[in-house]
C-alpha cells in the first residue's frame, strides 16, 4: 500500500518550517510502516526538505513539480484561500502533479487542505485528516483521525443526531467516570481551584464566567469562528453575561498573554497554567471553539461556543447569540446526559490516543482500515469504532502520575528556589549584622581609649592642683602689700615688676 504523507506545502503565517515537528514524528514512524510493507511518500515546503536534506525518504516539494519557492507571506489571506478553495489556482494544480507523481492509495494530511480534498474525492482517494484534537495535556494529547476533516469540518456534528438518544450502558457509564475521574474531580485539582478563587478574590455572591481565549491567527479562529477577533468575542459574552450580574475570569492563551484590543479587560486576565482549575471556580464556560470545551463538558460545567467544533453539537453546547442577557441556567438533565454521551464518545471513539499515532501496528492497522472502509463505501459512523477501555484509562492513570510527580518536582524546585532565596536574604543580613557589630567594636575601642585619655588628664590635672594652689597661697602676702602700696601711693613703682607678674 503507498501512502502519502502530506505536510502542508504552503507557507503557514510566514513560517515554511512550522510544521517541522510533524515531520520528525512521521519520519520516526516511516521504516517501521515500510517494515510492514507500506510505501511512504511524503510532500512538504521545500524549507522542510532543505532542513531535512539527510533524509532517506522519498520527498516531493513544490519546486519539485514546477511551482517557484514559496514565498514569505505573513498574509493570512492565502491560507485562508488554502483551507476553502478547492480549485485554487497555485496549488490545485500542484496537489494533481503530486498525485500523477505518487499514485497512493491513501493520504495521510495535516491540517486541512482544499484543493488535496477535492482531488483526492476526485480519484477515490481516502484521507485520514489528522491535527492535535480538542483533547490536551494534562489528559494527554488526543489527535484527529476522521476522514471528512478537522475542527469544524469535522465528522461529529454530522453522526451526532444518530448518537444523541441513545443512552450509554452502566459498564460505558463506569468507564466515563473513571476517565474523567483521572483527573477532573481529583482532590489536589479541587483544592488548587479553592485556593485560585481565594487568591483572585472572587466575590462569593456573583456567578464566574470562565472566558478561554486562543491564538488570534489559529486556523480554528480563521476558518470557523462566528466573531471576527476577541475583541467582539468580550462584546458579546458583555452582552449576554453583563458586569453587574457576572464576574468574569479570563484565561489568556499561553502565546498571546496579552491580547490586543482588551486592555478593558486586564483586570481579569488570569494566567493559571491548568484551565481546569479556572474551570472548576466558573458557572458558566465561554470560547470560540478551544479544546478548554472538552474538559468543561467533563466537568459538566454551561457551555457556550462562538464557533464550530467537534463538540458543538445540539443538546451540549449553548448558543449565546440567541439567548438574552440575564441569569445563566444551570445545566440541566438532558444537557448533562447529552454531554456525557458526547464525552464517551470523543474519549472512546473519535479521538486517536497519541501513543497510537506512534505504534506502527496500530497506525498501520488504521491505514488498511481506512482504504478497505472507502472501498466499501463505509459509514462514518462505522468508522469511529470503540478502542479498548483499559488500555486508555491506564494511559490516562500513568500521564497522570508522571503531571503529578512533575508538579510536584516544579513545586519543591519552586520551594528550594524560596527557600535558597530566604537563606541568601538571611546571610546577608547576618553579613551586615556582622559588619555593624565590628563598626561598632571599632567606635566602642576608640571611645574607650578617648575615655582613658580624658581619665588620665583629669588625673594628672588633680596632681598638680595642691601644687599650684600652694604656689598661689604663698604668693597672697606679697599680692596684698602690693595692693595696700597702690591705695597708699597710686600706681606701683618699676620696681615693683615681681607684684605685676604675680598679678
Amino acid at each position: 500500500m503507498k501512502v502519502l504523507f502530506f505536510l502542508e506545502p504552503f507557507p503557514v503565517r510566514g513560517q515554511p518550517t512550522d510544521f517541522q515537528w510533524i515531520w520528525e514524528r512521521w519520519e520516526r514512524l516511516a521504516p517501521e510502516l515500510e517494515a510492514r510493507d507500506f510505501d511512504c511518500v511524503f510532500a512538504c515546503s521545500d524549507a522542510v526538505r532543505a532542513l531535512n536534506r539527510a533524509t532517506q525518504l522519498r520527498v516531493f516539494a513544490p519546486s519539485d513539480l514546477g511551482l517557484p519557492r514559496e514565498r514569505q507571506c505573513a498574509d493570512d489571506s492565502q491560507w485562508i484561500a488554502l483551507m476553502s478553495e478547492a480549485w485554487h489556482p497555485e496549488w490545485r494544480p500542484f496537489v494533481e502533479r503530486l498525485f500523477d507523481a505518487t499514485e497512493p492509495d491513501a493520504i495521510v494530511s495535516w491540517t486541512v487542505n482544499r484543493p488535496l480534498q477535492a482531488a483526492a474525492a476526485a480519484r477515490n482517494v481516502p484521507i485520514l485528516h489528522m491535527e492535535l484534537g480538542a483533547v490536551r495535556l494534562p489528559w494527554g494529547n488526543f489527535y484527529y483521525a476522521d476522514p471528512a476533516g478537522l475542527n469544524g469540518t469535522s465528522s461529529v456534528p454530522s453522526i451526532w443526531p444518530a448518537l444523541r438518544d441513545i443512552p450509554l450502558n452502566p459498564i460505558q457509564e463506569r468507564q466515563l467516570d473513571a476517565l474523567v475521574n483521572a483527573f477532573v474531580r481529583d482532590r489536589t485539582d479541587l483544592d488548587r481551584s479553592a485556593d485560585l478563587r481565594h487568591k483572585l478574590g472572587l466575590s462569593p455572591t456573583k456567578p464566574v464566567i470562565g472566558v478561554f481565549l486562543q491564538l488570534p491567527r489559529d486556523s480554528n479562529i480563521l476558518m470557523w469562528s462566528r466573531v471576527p477577533d476577541t475583541a467582539a468575542l468580550m462584546t458579546q459574552i458583555q452582552r449576554r453575561f453583563p458586569t453587574h450580574l457576572f464576574q468574569y475570569v479570563i484565561k489568556t492563551h499561553p502565546g498571546d498573554p496579552r491580547p490586543s484590543g482588551l486592555a478593558a479587560f486586564e483586570q481579569w486576565f488570569v494566567a493559571e497554567p491548568v484551565a481546569q482549575h479556572v474551570i472548576d471556580i466558573c458557572d458558566a464556560v465561554c470560547t470560540i471553539n478551544s479544546s478548554v470545551g472538552v474538559e468543561a463538558l467533563a466537568a459538566e460545567k454551561p457551555l457556550y461556543t462562538f464557533g464550530a467544533s467537534p463538540y458543538e453539537v445540539l443538546g451540549c453546547t449553548r448558543d449565546a447569540f440567541a439567548e438574552p442577557p440575564g441569569p445563566c441556567a444551570p445545566l440541566s438533565v438532558h444537557e448533562r446526559e447529552h454531554g456525557r454521551r458526547l464525552l464517551h464518545f470523543l474519549l472512546q471513539c473519535y479521538f486517536l490516543w497519541e501513543d497510537d499515532v506512534d505504534d506502527p501496528d496500530i497506525f498501520g492497522a488504521l491505514l488498511e482500515r481506512l482504504v478497505d472502509w472507502r472501498k466499501r463505501k463505509g459509514s462514518l459512523l462505522e468508522w469511529f469504532i470503540e478502542r479498548p477501555y483499559g488500555v486508555r484509562l491506564n494511559r490516562i492513570r500513568a500521564r497522570k502520575r508522571w503531571i503529578d510527580e512533575r508538579h510536584q518536582r516544579e513545586h519543591c524546585s519552586l520551594e528550594l528556589t524560596a527557600a535558597q532565596s530566604e537563606v541568601a536574604t538571611l546571610s546577608a543580613r547576618f553579613q551586615a549584622t556582622e559588619e555593624n557589630a565590628a563598626a561598632t567594636a571599632a567606635k566602642s575601642e576608640r571611645l574607650e581609649a578617648e575615655l582613658m585619655q580624658s581619665r588620665e588628664q583629669v588625673s594628672a590635672l588633680t596632681r598638680s592642683l595642691p601644687i599650684r594652689l600652694g604656689n598661689v597661697v604663698r604668693r597672697i602676702p606679697a599680692l596684698v602689700s602690693i595692693v595696700r602700696r597702690v591705695r597708699r601711693y597710686g600706681r606701683p613703682h618699676r620696681g615693683d615688676d615681681e607684684a605685676n607678674t604675680l598679678v
